[in-house]
């Protein structure tokens, strides 16, 4: 099978590392579950569902960072979208733009107020406010990486639902990511997240601490 060409060990630190959260755990997911001849990990607010050959006595078995067993609460397919008639298809121009403003910016912020970058939907009116909806940087990067590593180029289609969505599907087989969105304020005064469009994330250089040349 082509699968084989997977090199699993960078598959599975990509997931413990950039897909599941360590700390938090109300509906024990810190792990990486393989049911179905699929492979699942999410901190909630990222999914990935990956096609993926593994040894058959992994079976129905979800595995944390340090190899203990556990027990998901969680239906992973429940919260996968079917497709709708006001989903759109990101060019692949749009596509790899995305990827490069995604690589540029992920690591800006502090703690859980990463970089966010806004695709241009509709603004959301919430508690008395007016937000962007937006997109993680370090999920849209984790997401590149994955499709990276499994050899694939995704397509991407934004879901424009009641809570907005994007996700990145394989073009060989059911393989998803699926990454929920981010409402930073409009208001650039009262905004805890740094927000990018995709071009302004592109542009971004980073700030030198003190620019000194080499001589001095």
């Amino acid at each position: 099978k082509a699968m084989k060409e997977i090199d699993s060990k960078k598959l599975y630190s990509l997931l413990y590392k950039d897909f599941i959260n360590k700390k938090d755990d109300t509906y024990n997911i810190s792990c990486v579950k393989h049911e179905n001849g699929y492979l699942y990990a999410s901190d909630a607010h990222i999914l990935a569902k990956i096609e993926y050959d593994y040894p058959d006595n992994m079976e129905g078995k979800a595995i944390d960072v340090n190899g203990n067993e556990m027990k998901p609460m969680v239906d992973y397919n429940a919260v996968i979208p079917k497709k709708n008639e006001s989903d759109h298809y990101l060019s692949d121009e749009e596509i790899g733009n995305l990827r490069v403003a995604a690589k540029k910016v992920y690591r800006i912020g502090k703690g859980n107020f990463k970089a966010v970058i806004d695709l241009g939907l509709p603004h959301a009116d919430k508690w008395d406010g007016e937000f962007m909806v937006t997109f993680k940087a370090a999920y849209l990067n984790a997401a590149f990486k994955l499709f990276d590593i499994l050899k694939d180029n995704p397509k991407i289609r934004v879901c424009d639902s009641y809570t907005p969505l994007i996700i990145f599907e394989s073009e060989k087989n059911d393989t998803i990511v699926l990454c929920m969105s981010v409402l930073s304020e409009a208001d650039e005064n009262k905004r805890v997240y740094p927000t990018f469009t995709v071009q302004e994330a592109i542009e971004y250089i980073k700030p030198n601490k003190e620019t000194v040349a080499w001589y001095e």
